[in-house]
């Protein structure tokens, strides 16, 4: 009747215990993912309490703070009037998230003891697919079967960031750094309009 009533328990007691383990909840909400961009500035659940406690783990990193300026040297007044073959814009962000090289979006640390603000170039007129282009400014024609186009340059910054464990880790982000004039020579329509002219 004893043994019976062990082998019962023993039974039982697993069961019991299986039953209150429960899955880890996680520590944040995932980043967000800002559609048409490689970052967010606005981070409505930034986990700024977890940011916090691992940079006073880690207080070497407020040397690594990255401010960016934007030139605002005036042009002189003795030097001719220049203008961009490609129109952008020029400005300072502080992303709160980013898209990394290997395509994961994840937190970017920034707050009052880690600056990484960084400078941005963005070509206007042209998505982020780069599936249209926009001609450069000319002032005067090329020659046939030349034509020209805006090119979104980009660059990888190596930023401080929180892994998925809530860890401080170094990953490379992607930034839009310069927009620049392409010349390219297509035979196709060289062709096409020197048939055109000659039997004109």
């Amino acid at each position: 009747m004893l043994l019976n009533r062990i082998g019962f328990l023993l039974l039982v007691l697993p069961l019991s215990r299986s039953s209150v383990i429960r899955e880890a909840e996680p520590l944040f909400q995932p980043p967000p993912v800002c559609k048409h961009q490689l970052y967010c500035e606005n981070a409505p659940n930034y986990p700024s309490n977890i940011v916090s406690r691992e940079l006073k783990k880690n207080p070497h990193l407020r040397g690594y703070s990255s401010i960016d300026e934007v030139d605002s040297l005036t042009q002189d007044e003795n030097e001719p009037e220049t203008e961009s073959l490609c129109p952008s814009t020029e400005e300072i962000v502080v992303p709160k998230s980013g898209l990394t090289r290997d395509g994961i979006w994840m937190y970017i640390l920034n707050d009052n003891n880690l600056n990484q603000s960084i400078r941005i170039e963005q070509c206007l007129n042209i998505i982020h697919n780069r599936e249209r282009d926009r001609s450069c400014r000319m002032i005067s024609g090329l020659a046939h079967g030349y034509y020209t186009q805006c090119k979104q340059r980009y660059t990888y910054r190596q930023l401080w960031a929180l892994n998925n464990e809530g860890a401080i880790v170094q990953d490379s982000f992607l930034f839009a750094t310069s927009c620049c004039c392409h010349v390219k020579f297509r035979t196709d329509k060289f062709l096409k309009s020197f048939e055109t002219k000659r039997f004109k």
